[in-house]
């Protein structure tokens, strides 16, 4: 026999009387003055003009910048002065002035990215499907505005916070619906058991990969012409021609898959097209 997880052990009482006191207590947490403020923020933004939109953007950047260099090392060290950033003049200007953050250098020196200025009162943990889990720390205003985009975002789809199923979602309690013996989205997996085979979803995990090479052969193929042309690859001027042109006929012949590499150039070159 299966024993029971250590919450459904309880008393059915005892069990009510938590969830009501966690309800509570969630409900002070995530509907605060933050969230009022936020819900009524986004009402209003929705009939701003891009231009609005932009300058909004730029500005609370600017803020969130100066928030991370004041309480963060990692920031306070590799972001620009606040100062010097606002002579961008558009939001454009300003990202690409941005040091890109690597992965590993936020695994490797977590400690840094602890920003001393935010008091922690919830903390969660990434998945770790792409590598060791990270402990993310959020404050009760970070939470707020967080429910305010997730209520936003169910309004445009036409659902309410109060409908059962949001609500059910939310009082899933992680030992006892989301894992179970050790085993993850348990309550997700027992509703999937009875529509797919259990071998379909008891694997490992697989890469969703797209035949691009064969794409890139046929249907994508005078798309990618135009874009590894001789002609307009020396005037953007990031790519040696000569390579990429040799690179592109291997690919064709089928002699070798370049798809990875040709695609890469492909999403940059359709990026510049549109954008520079």
């Amino acid at each position: 026999m299966i024993p029971k997880p250590r919450f459904e052990a309880l008393p059915w009482l005892v069990r009510q009387g938590a969830v009501t006191a966690l309800g509570w207590k969630n409900r002070r947490r995530r509907y605060g003055d933050e969230y009022k403020k936020w819900i009524k923020f986004l009402g209003q933004s929705n009939d701003w003009s891009v231009s609005n939109r932009l300058a909004w953007q730029r500005s609370t950047l600017l803020s969130l910048i100066e928030l991370a260099r004041a309480g963060t090392i990692h920031y306070a060290r590799s972001l620009p002065l606040v100062e010097d950033l606002e002579k961008s003049e558009t939001l454009e200007e300003l990202l690409l002035r941005l040091p890109v953050l690597e992965k590993k250098s936020l695994r490797s020196h977590a400690h840094e990215f602890r920003n001393g200025e935010v008091a922690e009162t919830v903390v969660t943990s990434t998945s770790g499907s792409t590598g060791s889990p990270i402990k993310v720390g959020h404050d009760d205003l970070s939470l707020q505005r967080r429910f305010a985009f997730l209520n936003d975002h169910l309004r445009l789809a036409g659902i309410e916070i109060t409908d059962p199923s949001v609500r059910l979602s939310g009082r899933i309690f992680c030992d006892v619906g989301k894992i179970r013996d050790g085993q993850g989205k348990w309550a997700l997996r027992q509703v999937l058991y009875q529509h797919v085979p259990r071998e379909m979803i008891e694997r490992p995990k697989v890469g969703f990969a797209i035949p691009i090479g064969i794409w890139l052969r046929g249907p994508l193929r005078d798309w990618a012409e135009e874009l590894l042309s001789p002609e307009r690859l020396a005037k953007d001027g990031f790519f040696d021609p000569e390579i990429i042109r040799q690179t592109w006929a291997e690919h064709l012949s089928g002699r070798r898959d370049w798809s990875a590499r040709i695609w890469t150039i492909l999403m940059f070159q359709a990026w510049h097209a549109q954008w520079a």
